[in-house]
């Protein structure tokens, strides 16, 4: 199992862009051997209740904007350290 490096985003701090809500990448990852504290969950945003995959750690629950590991149709985002 492989931890990625991810970049997150405080669920309290949604990112929202010209479509709306930006909704996290592991909603729809392929990834198999990914071991990051992801967990699904039902929540409200702006009064939509929706199943999300958030990344929970050291109490804070946040979305996964960008990942090393993320697949759809086998393909790799790279993250830059200085982002």
């Amino acid at each position: 199992m492989s931890h990625y490096k991810c970049k997150l985003v405080p669920l309290e701090r949604l990112p929202v862009g010209p479509l709306g809500v930006v909704s996290p990448l592991c909603n729809d990852c392929e990834t198999v051997d990914c071991s990051n504290p992801i967990e699904p969950v039902k929540i409200t945003v702006f009064g939509r209740q929706v199943e999300w995959k958030v990344y929970k750690k050291n109490f804070v629950t946040s979305i996964v904007v960008q990942c090393a590991g993320h697949s759809k149709d086998d393909a790799n985002v790279h993250i830059s350290d200085t982002e």
